[in-house]
């Protein structure tokens, strides 16, 4: 069983297990790792691949009316912040599958984005028994695509995705979908892989999408006692120095 899956997610409600919560605390570890030795390489300039900037020109946004549905969704219930959040990493997402090559279906991509923090939101902030905001985030998008008569495997798909955008590492055995949500909302959050892509690509993004603040904001989210309960994964990369890492990130803000 994968950690943060949805049968992760139905058995736990969110919590980790010992086993669950040392195996993230390893992927922390390696993923540290490689970030100090990507660093290292860029200071010796031995580190060059980077995403062109005209790969962003044409990036549109799907269009559907299940698509328009949870742009708006997401307005009607969150910050704008988090508003922000969510379509910058849509953007960053996409343009990490093209630098990796990744082939994806956009729209169930775009749903995932956009839904992935509805559990940040007070509408539905963890209650009862679960723990972890990215679990009842999900549930509150399954809920809402399922009321939009969207396919049940595609709400799947999204809410699988949103259970385990909270995990340290997202491998594309997970779904390719799932591993770039990850992708994209790691580099909005604490700019892993920032260098990955172009400084213009970066600035066409953010001009489009302000930050507005948000490296305070979603620190502050993050640090509430209802967002960081015990056992979840949050309160565990709170240990780990996760708000510290958004702080320090090159997004500055």
């Amino acid at each position: 069983m994968e950690t943060g899956s949805l049968e992760w997610a139905r058995i736990s409600g969110g919590r980790l297990s010992s086993g669950q919560r040392w195996n993230q605390i390893l992927q922390a570890l390696t993923a540290e790792l490689q970030r100090v030795s990507q660093s290292w390489l860029r200071r010796l300039g031995l580190h060059s691949a980077r995403l062109p900037a005209a790969a962003w020109r044409g990036l549109e946004l799907p269009d559907s009316p299940l698509a328009r549905s949870a742009d708006q969704f997401c307005r009607e219930l969150s910050p704008d912040y988090l508003v922000g959040h969510c379509l910058r990493s849509f953007a960053w997402a996409t343009l990490l599958a093209q630098r990796d090559d990744l082939r994806f279906d956009s729209e169930v991509l775009y749903l995932a984005c956009m839904l992935h923090d509805l559990g940040l939101t007070d509408s539905a902030l963890p209650r009862g028994d679960q723990v972890c905001f990215a679990v009842s985030g999900a549930q509150a998008a399954a809920q809402f695509l399922h009321s939009r008569q969207c396919p049940a495997a595609t709400a799947e798909r999204v809410a699988e995705a949103i259970t385990l955008h909270l995990n340290v590492q997202v491998a594309l055995r997970c779904g390719t979908e799932a591993h770039l949500l990850r992708q994209g909302t790691g580099l909005d959050v604490i700019g892993a892989r920032y260098h990955e892509i172009s400084a213009e690509a970066r600035d066409q993004v953010v001009q489009r999408y302000p930050r507005q603040d948000f490296a305070r904001q979603i620190g502050q989210r993050l640090g509430d006692s209802p967002v960081r309960r015990p056992g979840s994964r949050t309160h565990l990369l709170c240990q780990l120095g996760f708000l510290r890492m958004i702080e320090r990130s090159p997004w500055g803000s």
